[in-house]
């Protein structure tokens, strides 16, 4: 009897020694993969807005180096930029005395079209201010005027040290949050 209780005792002892080791390794264990998980999803989201922004500076460049020819172009290239960039919902073309001089795509923006940007104080003074700088203005969640909301992402325009406007994208990352919590659904965020 004394060996079959050994026999069964020593592996018993063995498996409950595992199983407590793997008991108390288990939290460290989940935390680290939350940590994993969680630091790829930032990294993800931090892409796609750099991404988006630079985007809108490309566009703005090419005007840039064509001294302005290219606007003849920019709604061809905004399309471009609106598929290839899911985040981005419209982009749009600000004078330099803030008036908005067109949009793509029009039909569910058009109202913004002739928006005098210097009444809407929450707005106006941010952009100037950079714009004059030469900086990349990215506004707070807005309230768009043609409906909807959306960050704001002003690039400024030059032509020989000379502002002439702003090239505008508006962006909105829902599809990238419900991408991102998708994957993320077995977490708390």
């Amino acid at each position: 009897y004394w060996i079959s209780l050994l026999c069964f005792l020593i592996p018993a002892g063995f498996c409950l020694s595992i199983y407590l080791k793997f008991k108390a390794d288990l939290p460290k264990r989940l935390s680290d993969q939350i940590q994993l998980t969680g630091s790829l999803a930032a990294q993800d989201f931090k892409r796609t807005v750099r991404n988006n922004v630079q985007a809108i500076h490309n566009l703005a460049e090419r005007i840039e180096e064509t001294d302005g020819e290219f606007y003849s172009y920019w709604k061809q290239d905004a399309q471009r930029l609106l598929i290839q960039n899911e985040s981005l919902t419209f982009v749009e073309l600000i004078s330099e005395e803030g008036i908005i001089k067109d949009i793509y795509p029009r039909i569910k923006n058009g109202p913004a079209i002739g928006l005098d940007i210097t009444k809407l104080d929450y707005r106006y003074s941010d952009w100037k201010t950079k714009s004059e700088l030469g900086l990349t203005n990215i506004t707070n969640w807005l309230q768009l005027s043609q409906g909807g909301n959306s960050f704001l992402i002003d690039v400024p325009i030059y032509f020989e040290d000379t502002f002439d406007g702003t090239v505008t994208g508006g962006m909105n990352f829902n599809s990238e949050f419900d991408r991102l919590s998708y994957y993320l659904e077995d977490f708390a965020i």
